[in-house]
């Protein structure tokens, strides 16, 4: 039987705060949600108050920063509505998103079974492969709706992730090879959600050499490296780095460890994560993204959006995301993320591409319009689309 449009609707759990700025897997289910608004569909999300970093706000203030206005609050609990998604947000205090599930269950568990039972959702989606999803999936399979799992990144390698699951959706093919060998599953590929309003600065100044989340998984040891090799010489090129879960001091007790002071280097700034991924992109000329692991870096896709060329590793998802543009360079031999900043000399790759893009304005140009051309499949009414036929296809 075809489900009418009109009818059609979802239900997804977040353990976080669905607007978590140091997240990209909130990032990118919340964009899911918002698609499938767009394509007609009704969305439900019931999530926690919780962040993967640093983040002391109460609930009202970061709604405030979000510009959203909760309508309704009883006890601990906060409703709204954000681009036609409708939220409940069950506040547990000021708890990382990882210890989530430890906080106060018994009333996230009471707000799903209602939200099961109000909205009768035809699906149910979530991104965990936490245990307590198993419970979560039997009482959604209980309604009628279909289980959907998206893993948002390689590193759910429990027996128990897929149990309970329908279908499975990864944004990048090697990602989709991950989980297909672990758990001999059909795992389909979609592409990675951008929303450009989110993204695509409304008017781009490129000046920096960005990087963002500075811990070692992300490549902050081999950034360490490039900054203390590149900064002496091009003293008039700002240096960001944008903290999330990983901290300044963290970033900066690393690079101690390898020899490099970079409070040292006055070029060097710090600034905090924000809502918005363009505010940060509007500035970048050139994206470090030197990761060791990476399931499709939807930062990367976002970056060729704004036409800014990208420096990444050839792991993960990386190389299919910027889709032949950028650079996917091979990390270092033998550097893992545990080690100290590799010794002088051993990035030289990194660094040549690096100077090249800020000395070599024909080259920065030719790189700018690859990324702009590799962009085009994010361009978000071919995603809305995209997501609306899949998902339309497994009910």
């Amino acid at each position: 039987m075809t489900i009418s449009k009109l009818r059609r609707s979802i239900l997804a759990t977040f353990m976080q705060l669905p607007h978590d700025p140091t997240s990209g897997a909130a990032r990118s289910i919340r964009t899911v949600c918002e698609f499938l608004v767009s394509a007609g569909w009704q969305v439900h999300v019931l999530a926690v108050a919780a962040t993967e970093g640093p983040l002391p706000l109460s609930i009202p203030e970061w709604l405030d920063q979000c510009n959203v206005t909760w309508r309704s609050r009883a006890e601990t609990e906060y409703k709204f509505s954000d681009r036609g998604v409708q939220y409940t947000v069950v506040d547990v205090g000021q708890t990382a998103a990882a210890d989530a599930r430890l906080v106060d269950g018994d009333r996230f568990d009471k707000a799903f079974h209602e939200l099961l039972a109000t909205t009768s959702p035809h699906a149910y989606l979530s991104y965990v492969g936490w245990r307590s999803e198993l419970s979560r999936r039997r009482r959604a399979h209980g309604v009628g709706a279909t289980v959907v799992y998206s893993p948002c990144n390689e590193l759910y390698n429990h027996p128990s992730a897929l149990h309970g699951v329908d279908h499975v959706f990864v944004e990048s093919a090697s990602t989709a090879d991950i989980y297909r060998e672990r758990y001999g599953a059909r795992v389909d590929v979609l592409p990675p959600p951008i929303a450009a309003r989110d993204a695509v600065a409304p008017v781009w100044q490129p000046t920096s050499l960005t990087f963002v989340n500075p811990t070692p998984h992300k490549g902050s040891t081999l950034v360490a490296r490039i900054i203390a090799e590149f900064a002496p010489g091009h003293a008039d090129v700002p240096i960001m780095v944008v903290t999330s879960r990983g901290s300044r001091d963290g970033f900066v007790k690393v690079a101690r460890e390898g020899g490099i002071d970079l409070t040292s280097i006055p070029t060097l700034l710090f600034t905090e994560p924000v809502q918005d991924p363009w505010r940060i992109l509007g500035v970048t000329k050139v994206l470090l993204m030197p990761s060791f692991i990476e399931s499709s870096g939807r930062l990367a896709a976002e970056a060729l959006l704004n036409g800014i060329p990208v420096v990444a590793s050839d792991r993960g998802g990386l190389p299919e995301t910027l889709s032949g543009a950028g650079f996917a360079l091979q990390l270092p031999q033998g550097l893992t993320p545990s080690d100290a900043p590799p010794s002088a000399g051993t990035c030289s790759k990194w660094l040549e591409a690096v100077v090249q893009l800020f000395t070599d304005e024909e080259a920065f140009l030719a790189e700018s319009g690859r990324a702009r051309l590799a962009a085009r499949r994010y361009e978000e009414p071919a995603l809305i689309a995209a997501y609306d036929q899949w998902f339309s296809s497994i009910l």
